[in-house]
């Protein structure tokens, strides 16, 4: 049976919950969340306190597995972040199912959300934007591209949680890869101009240069 922390619950009913950075006592102190959202799960708590402790450290990676709760786990993050003045924070997630599923969830808890990279909400660090991963991942991102695009200040991300890291890999991977079929032009300027390269790698890179 798992025991209940009768101070952080007291801790969460007085302190307003735009103030608290502990996700856990955020998470109780949330005066929004739909009836039947008492309490969070095991494995939720035990993550989001191992998380607060590592919380300054660049670039963590939360494993939960399927059905354990991992978007409120990182919605909470989230909100953790902005309460403490980190700003803005996007939450990005593989497909457009899955935003309209984390949208939900987080109204579900009271937590502000926006699909729009422009709103004064997100900008300001009032909601957490939610948004596919191509947003941030592709040639003409909203958040700017290596200083080339001349975007404002409040463009520049102050944390960003992936969910679904796995699938997102796999998306960037295809959106960075280049295709040229073997019977265009391009393909021949391509096989020439790396004909030194391909050579020098394998028997099979002559035979290709040389056939073409």
């Amino acid at each position: 049976m798992a025991k209940v922390n009768f101070k952080r619950l007291r801790q969460g009913a007085s302190v307003p919950a735009n103030t608290i950075t502990d996700p856990r006592d955020l998470f109780n102190a949330l005066p929004e969340k739909v009836s039947g959202l008492d309490y969070l799960r095991g494995p939720q708590d035990q993550v989001l306190a191992a998380w607060h402790d590592r919380r300054d450290e660049r670039d963590l990676v939360i494993k939960m597995n399927t059905g354990g709760g991992k978007t409120l786990v990182g919605l909470l993050i989230a909100r953790s972040w902005l309460n403490e003045g980190i700003r803005p924070v996007a939450y990005l997630v593989p497909d457009d199912f899955l935003t309209a599923q984390v949208t939900t969830e987080a109204g579900r808890v009271g937590i502000a959300t926006t699909n729009d990279p422009r709103s004064p909400e997100y900008q300001q660090g009032r909601a957490v934007l939610v948004g596919t991963f191509a947003k941030l991942f592709n040639g003409l991102s909203v958040f700017g591209v290596g200083g080339s695009v001349s975007k404002p200040p409040s463009h520049s991300l102050g944390a960003v949680i992936i969910d679904d890291a796995h699938a997102c890999i796999a998306q960037a991977d295809h959106v960075f890869r280049l295709r040229v079929d073997d019977d265009s032009e391009a393909y021949s300027d391509l096989l020439t101009l790396f004909a030194g390269d391909l050579k020098a790698q394998s028997p099979n890179g002559r035979d290709c240069c040389r056939n073409r």
